[in-house]
């Protein structure tokens, strides 16, 4: 299902309970690129996020509101066994995840995964080079929650594999070897992965793109065959791709229609809502 809105408004009328939500709402930027415009709209702020202004800015209280309005939904038709991934920028992390503890309970936040670009274009002799986004990722419930560890295990190095290979001593113990270095290890909360260059088969044009590596393996992770993936700010439409390749259904939404007239070429679907 794909749904031209804002998802503010679109939430609310979802008959249907979702198993992973993954979401890239704007950055608090206010960043026009002009067709596929990125920038929110609302310019109020929730009573509770008026501290904000103390520590930071008015434009990120209102940034902060806008995603709670958001969370609130989205976190409403989520499953109990289903997870939640946020993708945002280091200047607002730490607000967000606030926010989130509040939402979720900061008993049920899992990571906050670090998504590291160290060949994206720009450098600075001012400060060390920014090369990072941050997802953030909490369950639904606290023990209840669907997490794959297999489908997206990674080979070890191959200096430990010659490591397991003599006896090691842990906790007393003596053994030789270990699982991982047959099936692989469960990735660390730091993902070294490239972002979409001009010259890739991925770029479409649309400046805020994610590669599709990043969105499957949230929803190899999060999800199984015939689970429903939603993405309410689903822009380029690679979280939808990467749904269907993996045989999952998807519900994307997005406020621009320039971003689902995209979608709709990408996935080749002719249900436009």
């Amino acid at each position: 299902m794909l749904i031209h809105g804002d998802c503010k408004d679109i939430l609310p009328t979802l008959n249907t309970k979702v198993d992973l939500i993954y979401l890239d709402p704007p950055f608090n930027t206010g960043r026009d690129f002009v067709e596929f415009d990125d920038r929110f709209k609302d310019g109020y702020i929730d009573d509770n996020f008026k501290w904000i202004i103390n520590n930071h800015s008015k434009d990120m209280a209102i940034y902060i509101t806008f995603l709670y309005e958001r969370l609130i939904l989205a976190y409403d038709l989520l499953k109990d066994t289903g997870s939640l991934y946020l993708h945002c920028d280091p200047t607002a992390s730490h607000y967000i995840k606030m926010m989130m503890d509040g939402i979720f309970s900061k008993s049920n936040f899992r990571n906050e995964i670090v998504w590291f670009y160290p060949d994206a274009p720009g450098r600075s002799k001012r400060y060390f080079p920014k090369k990072h986004d941050v997802i953030l990722f909490y369950s639904k419930e606290y023990n209840n929650y669907y997490f794959n560890d297999l489908d997206i295990r990674i080979p070890i190095l191959d200096e430990s594999k010659e490591r397991y290979k003599t006896v090691r001593k842990l906790g007393g113990r003596a053994y030789i070897g270990g699982e991982s270095s047959q099936i692989g290890k469960i990735p660390e909360s730091v993902w070294r992965m490239p972002v979409i260059k001009g010259n890739s088969k991925e770029k479409l044009g649309y400046p805020t793109q994610k590669p599709l590596k990043l969105l499957e393996r949230i929803i190899k992770a999060s999800s199984k065959e015939g689970d429903t993936v939603l993405d309410p700010f689903c822009g380029s439409g690679t979280t939808l791709v990467a749904a269907k390749n993996l045989n999952r259904n998807y519900i994307g939404i997005d406020i621009n229609k320039n971003a689902i007239d995209l979608c709709n070429k990408r996935l080749s679907v002719d249900n436009l809502q």
